[in-house]
């Protein structure tokens, strides 16, 4: 019996301060985050054929107030061309009860 390969891509996906929600497909793999720019982005390996769920990212500049629940898994730090230092955290997949 032939093996199936899964095919993978690392995608980029831009990020705000604060809370994002993105769709990006299901068992995405976080690699890093960097400014690229003035662009904040995240580097995900995904199989595109996985199905889309909602994930949730989280960024801070350093000093700012953060909210305990909203802080996931940190992913990087990332430094702006102007000078600004900012912190971005995973949050995770919205459980598929959610909509």
């Amino acid at each position: 019996m032939r093996k199936q390969i899964m095919t993978q891509e690392i995608w980029k996906f831009t990020l705000q301060p604060f809370s994002n929600v993105i769709d990006m497909p299901d068992h995405a793999r976080v690699l890093s985050a960097a400014f690229q720019g003035d662009d904040l982005r995240v580097w995900v390996v995904v199989v595109p054929s996985n199905v889309q769920r909602k994930r949730g990212f989280f960024v801070a500049g350093t000093g700012w107030l953060c909210d305990d629940n909203a802080l996931g898994t940190f992913v990087g730090t990332a430094f702006h061309p102007g000078g600004m230092v900012f912190h971005v955290f995973d949050c995770g997949y919205e459980s598929k009860d959610q909509k």
